[in-house]
């Protein structure tokens, strides 16, 4: 055979080839499925099964599901299905769930003249509205991976113009708990709190700071069990606690704290008594733990101010630096503001207030976790950079935004102007449920105890939502009428003007 020969030939079976692709994309099944699941927020990618095929394909895709039927931006779809029973004995399933469909009339079941239709196929859901598909063939079985790759890894776009414009979802606390747990916080003359910044509990301990840059620690019944460390010059104290920062490195059972102005990390046991002091060549502004022996923190620049670019440093807990996040690979921090990290399911995220970007950090790389569009409502560079300007254009941008990640929801708590939208964007479909949307001070009514308004939102590490009752408050008259049985009746009718707030958790 000649070269010409063979050149013909394989361009022959490239071009069909090419052309079967083509003509799959475009075949009535997967133009339902892009239709039917491809729209919005809600699934990443589809992984469509078909039970009558390549045995040892569909015995891995059933494995697959199994282990990942709890990453809801997958929707597994199940076609050509000899016994539904038998099916849902492999699986472990009584009822299906909303990421699991058995396709029982095989609307998605591809034609036998595709040579894909034996095997199991993910059609991916990419930007701009484009799909892609990828067959899992035995000689194809890394394209598991790769799927969950794609999920984690896809950008998740949430559109803060939907939050403001939402109708407001729950009309008091019944709409949003089950009930309400109330901790009396109690005072002495070393245990007086101010404006609360951080709340953050464990091994039964509370601990909280607050606007005068100290740490109290309470027992869970609300009693004070003394100050973690103490504010100073001295080698065993701290010279700041901007912001009321702080973390609990809970397997050493340790408080940590970020001294800016000494620019050093601080430890103390749970007991508030000194148990080191590590110095740092850079200002720490935020702190997070990545693993049992790394620490990962936040820079302000103090020998760059002109560029006035933070990093992104990871250290051990004796100092050393592990590693520094490679420039370009996180935007440029301004050092006006700060990012605020937080540690979930081993990854760090973190987001600059007023950036329109979380970030995820594993394995010290960078990914986008998050875009949140602020539109119309992001200031443009030259006013954001010069915070004097703010005041005047608080009517037309967003200037305070709190985000985080509770579960694999995004929860969002910002003011535009006196306004302040509370609530969360759905991790399934990306849509804003919006709890709260009132002025400044206000909240959502507490129709279980008939208490002060719920002001939201505190993100309580473990717990799902917490805010503080300041006594002056809850001493006034129109909360006389509290119901008799809830203990806020018997705190209120013990509490003084001078005493600590109260702690209000909501019990899901």
């Amino acid at each position: 055979m000649t070269n010409r020969v063979v050149l013909a030939l394989f361009a022959t079976i490239v071009s069909a080839l090419l052309s079967c692709s083509h003509d799959l994309q475009k075949s009535p099944p997967i133009k339902r499925i892009i239709n039917e699941f491809g729209n919005g927020n809600r699934f990443d990618a589809v992984l469509l099964i078909p039970m009558a095929g390549c045995p040892g394909c569909i015995s891995g895709a059933e494995m697959f599901v199994k282990r990942n039927l709890e990453n809801c931006k997958i929707l597994f779809l199940f076609t050509r299905i000899n016994s539904e029973k038998t099916l849902r004995s492999k699986l472990g399933l009584d009822a299906l769930p909303e990421n699991l469909i058995f396709d029982r009339e095989n609307r998605f079941a591809l034609a036998p003249d595709f040579p894909e239709s034996v095997y199991p196929l993910v059609i991916y859901f990419n930007r701009d509205n484009k799909s892609s598909l990828d067959a899992i063939s035995p000689d194809n079985y890394e394209a598991y991976e790769k799927l969950i790759n794609f999920v984690d890894n896809k950008v998740r776009f949430y559109d803060l113009a939907r939050a403001m414009e939402a109708d407001v979802s729950v009309t008091g606390l019944s709409d949003l708990c089950n009930g309400i747990k109330y901790i009396s916080l109690g005072s002495n003359r070393d245990a007086l709190l101010s404006t609360v910044l951080s709340y953050r509990t464990d091994r039964g301990k509370i601990f909280i700071s607050d606007t005068e840059e100290k740490i109290i620690a309470f027992s869970y019944d609300g009693m004070p069990s003394g100050c973690i460390g103490k504010k100073g010059e001295g080698p065993e104290e701290y010279r700041t606690l901007v912001g009321g920062k702080f973390i609990l490195d809970k397997k050493h059972k340790e408080v940590i704290i970020p001294d800016m102005g000494g620019k050093k990390l601080v430890f103390y046991d749970y007991h508030g008594e000194f148990v080191k002091s590590v110095p740092l060549n850079y200002i720490p502004d935020d702190l997070a733990i990545l693993t049992d022996s790394l620490l990962l923190i936040q820079t302000q620049p103090f020998q760059d101010l002109q560029n006035q670019v933070c990093n992104i440093v990871i250290i051990d807990r004796g100092g050393g630096q592990v590693a520094t996040i490679p420039a370009g690979q996180i935007p440029s921090l301004n050092f006006i503001s700060s990012a605020k990290l937080d540690v979930m399911g081993g990854e760090v995220y973190f987001e600059e207030p007023y950036n329109d970007t979380i970030y995820r950090i594993g394995d010290f790389t960078k990914h986008p976790s998050a875009v949140v569009h602020m539109g119309k409502y992001k200031p443009p560079v030259e006013i954001f950079g010069d915070i004097s300007r703010w005041p005047e254009y608080s009517t037309k941008y967003v200037f305070n935004r709190y985000l985080f990640h509770h579960g694999q929801d995004l929860w969002f708590s910002f003011y535009k102007h006196n306004t302040l939208y509370s609530g969360f964007f759905k991790y399934t479909d990306g849509m804003p449920v919006l709890l709260f949307r009132g002025q400044r001070g206000g909240g959502i009514t507490d129709d279980i105890d008939s208490g002060p308004p719920f002001n939201p939102f505190f993100k309580a590490g473990d717990e799902f939502m917490v805010d503080f009752i300041e006594p002056s408050e809850l001493l006034e008259k129109k909360y006389e009428t509290i119901r008799q049985e809830s203990p806020l009746r018997e705190i209120r009718e013990n509490i003084s003007t001078e005493d600590n707030p109260v702690v209000r958790l909501l019990i899901r």
